[in-house]
C-alpha cells in the first residue's frame, strides 16, 4: 500500500519512528516534513502565522502536501499533528479515493495547542488516534467518525537497552536521570532531590527559567538528548524519572514506555493509567509528592537487587506486551479498514488481469 506520511519529520522525533515503523510493516511510505512551515519565519517573524494557523507557511504547507499527493497517488495519507492542514486539502484528497488517518501524541484543545484548521477537520478523518484520555469525549462531540484511544508507545530501534563504556559511560551513568523540559513543578522536585545528596542529571530545554540556579549548575547537562544519546542517558540511569505535565491533565507520557524498554527502572507519578500499564512495586515505582519521591529514590538506590527485579520485570512487560510502535500502528491500519481494501484491491486488479480482451 502506497502511504503518504505528513509529520515533522526531524531526526529522534517520534514522527520520524511511526513513519519508519510504517514502511518496516510492509507499506511504502513516502514523507512530507511539516518541519519547515511550522518554523517558516523563525521565532519572531514566524509566530504570529503560528499562532493565527494563516498565511505563508500555511499556504504554502497545503500546496505542498497537496503536490506530494498528486505525485504519490497514495491509498492512504497519514497526518501527525494536523494543526496546518486545511479541510479543503483532505476533501481534494478523499475525493480521489484516499483514507485518512489522524494521529497525535499531544492534547488537542487545549488553548495553546488548538487549532481551527483541526477543529473543521475532525469529521473528515477516517480515524483520529489519541492517547489524551480528557480529549476523547471533546473529539466524539465534534463529530469524529473513528476515534482510536491508545497509550503511548516505544520506537524498537531507538529505545533499547545500551551497555555504556568508555566515554559514554563517563557522560551518562547516573544515580537518576530526568529528561525533559522544565516547569516549576518539576524543579521543586528536582531540587528535592539534589538537597537529598542524590547524583542527579537533567537534560531538557528551558532551565533558563529555573530560579535555583545550584541546581542548574550541579545536575543540568545541557538542552537535551535525542535518538540513540536519549537511550543510552536512560540505560546508564539506575532510576529515569517521568514527570507529567502539569500544563496539561496527562495520565501518561512517552516516557512511560520508553524507560522501561531501555531497561531503567521507571518512577514516576501514581495515575490510574500508569498503574493498569505497569504494576506498581513489581513493574514500575509510583510517587504522589516530593517527601515519597526522594523516599522511593533513597529506598531504591540502596536496595540493588529489587531496583533491578522491578526494572527487568518493567522491561519485559514493555517488550513483550505489544507495546511498540510497529504494534499500535498495525491496530490503526486496522481500524482503517487498511487490510480489507488491500485484499479487494488485489482481487479487482486479478481479475482485470484475468479477464481476457475483447
Amino acid at each position: 500500500m502506497r502511504i503518504l506520511y505528513s509529520g515533522t519529520l526531524n531526526e529522534g522525533g517520534t514522527s520520524l519512528q511511526r513513519m519508519r515503523a510504517l514502511g518496516e510493516l510492509g507499506h511504502e511510505v513516502t514523507g512530507f516534513d511539516m518541519l519547515p512551515y511550522v518554523d517558516w519565519g523563525g521565532r519572531y517573524l514566524g509566530f504570529p502565522f503560528r499562532r493565527l494557523l494563516s498565511g505563508p507557511p500555511v499556504t504554502r504547507a497545503n500546496r505542498g502536501l497537496m503536490e506530494a499527493f498528486e505525485r504519490v497517488k497514495p491509498d492512504l495519507v497519514w497526518v501527525d499533528k494536523g494543526r496546518y492542514v486545511r479541510p479543503r486539502t483532505l476533501e481534494r484528497m478523499r475525493q480521489a479515493g484516499a483514507r485518512l488517518v489522524h494521529f497525535t501524541p499531544d492534547p488537542s484543545f487545549s488553548p495553546f495547542m488548538r487549532s481551527r484548521l483541526l477543529d473543521g477537520s475532525i469529521p473528515l478523518y477516517d480515524v483520529m488516534v489519541t492517547n489524551k484520555s480528557y480529549d476523547v469525549e471533546e473529539y466524539r462531540r465534534r463529530g469524529c467518525r473513528h476515534l482510536l484511544f491508545q497509550p503511548p508507545a516505544y520506537d524498537k530501534h531507538t529505545h533499547r537497552k545500551i551497555n555504556l563504556s568508555g566515554k559514554d559511560r563517563e557522560k551518562y551513568q547516573s544515580d537518576v536521570a530526568f529528561i525533559g523540559h522544565w516547569e516549576p513543578p518539576r524543579e521543586t522536585l528536582l531540587n528535592q532531590l539534589r538537597l537529598s545528596g542524590v547524583r542527579l542529571s537533567i537534560w531538557g530545554p528551558e532551565y533558563q527559567n529555573c530560579k535555583n540556579r545550584e541546581l542548574v549548575s550541579e545536575c543540568w547537562k545541557n538542552e537535551g538528548v535525542y535518538g540513540e544519546d536519549y537511550a543510552k542517558a536512560l540505560s546508564g540511569a539506575k532510576i529515569s524519572l517521568s514527570f507529567l505535565s502539569k500544563r496539561y491533565p496527562d495520565q501518561t507520557t512517552t516516557r512511560t514506555f520508553e524507560i522501561p524498554a531501555c531497561g531503567s527502572l521507571l518512577l514516576t507519578e501514581r495515575t490510574g493509567e500508569q498503574r493498569a500499564l505497569f504494576r506498581e512495586d513489581q513493574e514500575a515505582v509510583y510517587f504522589a509528592d516530593g517527601a515519597e519521591l526522594v523516599s522511593k529514590v533513597k529506598y531504591y538506590l540502596s536496595h540493588e537487587k529489587e531496583r533491578k527485579r522491578i526494572a527487568e520485570a518493567g522491561y519485559r512487560r514493555c517488550v513483550r506486551g505489544k507495546n511498540s510502535y510497529h504494534d499500535r500502528l498495525k491496530e490503526v491500519l486496522a481500524a482503517a479498514g487498511v487490510g480489507k481494501r488491500m485484499v479487494e484491491k488485489s482481487k479487482r486488479s486479478f481479475t482485470a488481469k484475468a479477464t481476457p480482451k475483447g
